[in-house]
């Protein structure tokens, strides 16, 4: 990854939205930010699909998906590609009192 480049991931409302995007669970954390307020998942629950370079979005899906068809969590059945992401957010570098800091609303 270049030096500078952002890393980044997708917010989701849902663990099943953010499976549907990178092709199985495991990939998926929840995220508990009682910063923010209200609506999506409960109050500040969230799911945190995995970190990948900022604007490398449809390369990271794809490998991602690719690896869950090959361990038979993925049917090839399955829509190629999908963006049930609420929002894409910054990671923070530590768990513990910090939240990350989002710079845009997906879909």
């Amino acid at each position: 990854m270049p030096a500078g480049q952002r890393v980044v991931h997708d917010r989701y409302a849902s663990q099943e939205d953010c499976s549907a995007d990178w092709g199985r669970p495991e990939v998926c954390d929840q995220e508990d930010s009682r910063s923010l307020t209200g609506g999506y998942g409960g109050p500040g629950i969230f799911y945190r699909g995995p970190s990948y370079p900022q604007g490398d979005r449809p390369v990271a899906q794809f490998e991602a998906r690719q690896q869950a068809f090959r361990l038979g969590a993925l049917d090839a059945t399955s829509p190629s590609f999908g963006n049930h992401a609420i929002e894409q957010s910054v990671p923070s570098r530590g768990r513990f009192g910090s939240s990350a800091h989002s710079f845009g609303r997906l879909g």
